[in-house]
């Protein structure tokens, strides 16, 4: 038997003859395809839900592995893009690209395509939006992290299954993934105890703050709570930071280790004429290569995408779309990278 959609009592004939299609075009629709006409796929998935009919989930797991071995096109997904790319290849720090490297792999070992689409500051409405994904035969949506997230994005909710990638900042909340900030946190956090620091600080910006949901501020808090006064440091978090803000912080609470959001705020200590790890040690909640010498927790971007991609394949074979009742967040854990920012106290 080589269908994959098969629900008790009900055939995938019975779906095609109520939607008044071929049982092949009901199979392609049902198996997220594309290539077919809108009003046509529309017709196939009410008979399914009319009818009842899922697929047949061993059958579905078997046949997935058999598409791994020999991958057929199955049709597009997109990625898209509420920034510009070119931005971050200017930084020389593109982590959305790598990202998008981990979901095009993940979509393409499943049989998909995935095409780019780039909607920031074009000001494209929902029904322009739609009308291009459906020109590009897209049967499912990945959201690249946003550059401005708390802008909300024009866009079709209910006629894609989708995904996001990093917090959804605005309703609808659909299934997204996301690092393990409480675990990343805990585990900068027990690296420096372990080190023998006592007067541990917390710096970020406050966009970083709202990307990881407060979490590690949270994490940071609980934690000093337990702690005597002597230790106690204030978090710190700014709209945007100078090495004068940064100097007088650092010159009023005297932390012997820094937890910092983002590595910029390392490089930022070092132009306050501190030395690291000499004078203090620095920890970061978002290693990366161009500062490889700062210890830190590195993000799974890769197995973020192919996590994404994961949760919008997993919509298509249900037969499902627009927005979930109950979305689901994915978290994946980061990894301890090393670095020379740490004394070995």
């Amino acid at each position: 038997m080589s269908e994959s959609h098969i629900a008790a009592g009900v055939s995938l004939m019975a779906v095609a003859e109520r939607a008044g299609v071929s049982k092949s075009t009901a199979s392609r629709v049902l198996r997220g395809m594309t290539g077919i006409k809108p009003e046509k796929a529309e017709r196939v998935r009410a008979a399914a839900r009319a009818l009842g009919y899922a697929p047949n989930p061993l059958m579905q797991a078997l046949l997935t592995g058999v598409r791994r071995q020999r991958p057929e096109r199955r049709g597009n997904l997109a990625w898209v893009m509420p920034y510009d790319p070119a931005y971050f290849l200017r930084k020389g720090w593109n982590p959305r690209g790598l990202i998008e490297e981990g979901a095009r792999r993940r979509a393409e070992e499943l049989g998909f395509g995935l095409d780019r689409l780039r909607v920031d500051g074009r000001g494209l409405s929902a029904e322009r939006l739609e009308s291009m994904l459906r020109a590009r035969q897209v049967g499912g949506v990945v959201l690249a992290p946003a550059d401005k997230p708390k802008e909300p994005l024009a866009f079709p909710w209910a006629e894609f299954p989708v995904s996001q990638v990093g917090r959804p900042f605005h309703p609808p909340f659909t299934h997204h993934v996301i690092l393990h900030y409480y675990h990343a946190m805990q585990l900068v956090i027990e690296k420096l105890d372990a080190r023998g620091y006592r007067r541990i600080g917390f710096a970020t910006a406050q966009l970083t703050d709202e990307r990881m949901e407060h979490v590690p501020l949270t994490v940071f808090n609980a934690r000093r709570a337990r702690l005597p006064a002597a230790r106690w440091l204030e978090p710190q978090i700014f709209e945007s930071w100078t090495v004068a803000q940064m100097d007088e912080w650092l010159g009023r609470a005297k932390p012997d280790a820094v937890v910092a959001g983002l590595p910029e705020i390392y490089q930022l200590i070092l132009r306050t004429g501190r030395r690291v790890p000499e004078d203090l040690g620095v920890a970061t909640l978002s290693w990366r290569a161009a500062t490889a010498e700062c210890a830190g927790v590195r993000h799974p971007f890769r197995a973020m995408g192919a996590a994404a991609v994961d949760l919008v394949v997993a919509q298509i074979h249900r037969n499902e779309r627009g927005v979930p009742e109950h979305a689901k967040a994915v978290m994946l854990e980061g990894d301890w990278v090393e670095g020379r920012t740490l004394s070995g106290r």
